[in-house]
C-alpha cells in the first residue's frame, strides 16, 4: 500500500501512514468481471512536472500490481500535460518500467534491505556512522511500496526471491483516463512569496 514511514523522535518506533497524497480513491463496477474496479485520481495542480506523476506512479505501483485491473483519472486543467502524462503512465506501469534495477543497483538493495533489517531489528550499533547516513539516503531512494513489497519478499524467501521477482517483468493491468476541469486559476496571475 502506498505509505510513508515518518522516523520517531526520542528514539521510538518509526510510524507508517498511508496515502499521505490524500488523492481520491473510488470503487466501481468493473466491465471485464464481477468484482468491482478500483480507481486512483491523480490532481495536477498546473505546476507539477513529470517527476512528481512518476513518484506517484512509483508509490502506487505494488498496490497497483497487486489489485491487477485498476483505472486512474489524471484530472488538470492544462490539457498539454495529458500526452505526457500518458506516456509517463504506459511507460513506468509496463513491466517494471520506471523500477528496474541494475545488476549494481540490485546489490545496493539486497545491501539495504541486510543493514535495515538490523535497524528494525533495533540492531543498528552494529553499522557505521556513515553506514548510518547512507541508509539514511538509501530510505528515501529505496523507500516505495515497491522496495517495501520487495524488502518484505526477502525477510520471508531470501535474496534468490527478490531476484527472481525483479526478473519476472509483472504488467499492471491499468486503464489510464484525462479530464479536464471545466476551470482554470491562470485568471489571479501568478502568485509571489514574499519574505
Amino acid at each position: 500500500m502506498p505509505a510513508k514511514v515518518y522516523a520517531a523522535h526520542h528514539g521510538g518506533s518509526a510510524i507508517r501512514r498511508y496515502f499521505v497524497d490524500r488523492f481520491p480513491v473510488f470503487v466501481k463496477p468493473s466491465p471485464h468481471r464481477s468484482s468491482p474496479c478500483f480507481g486512483f485520481a491523480y490532481i495536477d495542480s498546473g505546476f507539477d512536472t513529470t517527476s512528481a506523476f512518476v513518484t506517484y506512479l512509483r508509490h502506487y505501483k505494488g498496490l497497483f500490481r497487486a489489485i491487477g485491473e485498476f483505472d486512474l483519472v489524471y484530472a488538470g486543467t492544462r490539457r498539454a500535460h495529458f500526452g505526457t502524462a500518458e506516456k509517463t503512465f504506459h511507460r513506468v506501469l509496463s513491466g517494471l518500467g520506471g523500477q528496474s534495477l541494475t545488476p549494481r543497483d540490485l546489490c545496493r538493495l539486497l545491501a539495504y534491505f541486510h543493514d535495515w533489517d538490523l535497524f528494525e531489528r533495533g540492531q543498528s550499533r552494529v553499522l557505521s556512522i556513515e553506514r548510518m547516513n547512507s541508509l539514511r539516503e538509501e530510505r528515501a531512494e529505496f523507500g516505495s511500496p515497491f522496495h517495501d513489497g520487495l524488502f518484505d519478499l526477502w525477510k520471508k524467501a531470501g535474496e534468490r526471491a527478490v531476484r527472481t521477482e525483479v526478473g519476472s517483468k509483472n504488467v499492471c493491468h491499468g486503464r489510464f483516463s484525462r479530464h479536464v476541469f471545466p476551470f482554470d486559476y491562470d485568471l489571479f496571475g501568478a502568485l509571489e512569496v514574499t519574505s
